[in-house]
């Protein structure tokens, strides 16, 4: 929403009359769930957000979790009671459950948390930008579920919004792949 006159602060981002969209993903689980949050980062900054130094700062606010273990969920539970109380008096805060624990519980999770806009499986990682677009026009969404047998979820590049590629990188092979690395079996599986 565009403010005139006005330097705003925006997680690193400074800008004189508008604010820029901000987002937060918090992260509980595995190596996957790390890999999925770095794509969402990467989705959002291609959108145009920029990371939200605090919840209280963030416009968009994801929890990717885990539902392996008791531990990520318990939290989850936790943050979205705390969230839910941000959004009283943010309501255009958008709050995101992603990740295993999104797939398992779904529509379960949008009836008894009110304040949730979306619930995004770890394959709909690619429709975030459709699904916020959805989200902003009113509508609660729920996108679960994997690809087809032999489907090939698209990757997001993590190397087009900016985010440092290390020494030590995630390859999600769990969709299938067909790149034949010397090092992987994959493709033959």
């Amino acid at each position: 929403m565009p403010v005139s006159n006005q330097v705003i602060e925006s997680g690193n981002r400074i800008f004189m009359g508008v604010k820029t969209p901000s987002y937060m993903v918090i992260t509980w689980g595995c190596q996957m769930n790390e890999d999925d949050s770095r794509q969402m980062g990467s989705l959002l900054e291609q959108m145009g957000y920029a990371r939200a130094s605090d919840e209280l700062d963030a416009d968009v606010i994801l929890l990717n979790t885990c539902s392996v273990r008791a531990k990520p969920e318990q939290k989850m539970s936790t943050r979205l009671g705390e969230l839910s109380i941000i959004k009283r008096d943010k309501p255009h805060l958008i709050i995101g459950v992603c990740g295993c624990t999104a797939e398992r519980q779904g529509a379960a999770l949008l009836r008894r948390w009110k304040s949730v806009n979306l619930i995004m499986g770890t394959a709909n990682i690619y429709e975030l930008p459709s699904l916020l677009a959805r989200v902003k026009s009113g509508e609660r969404v729920l996108a679960v579920g994997l690809p087809e047998r032999g489907g090939q979820a698209p990757q997001v590049s993590v190397e087009r919004a900016g985010v440092q590629v290390g020494l030590k990188e995630f390859v999600p092979a769990m969709y299938g792949c067909n790149n034949f690395c010397a090092y992987c079996v994959v493709p033959y599986t």
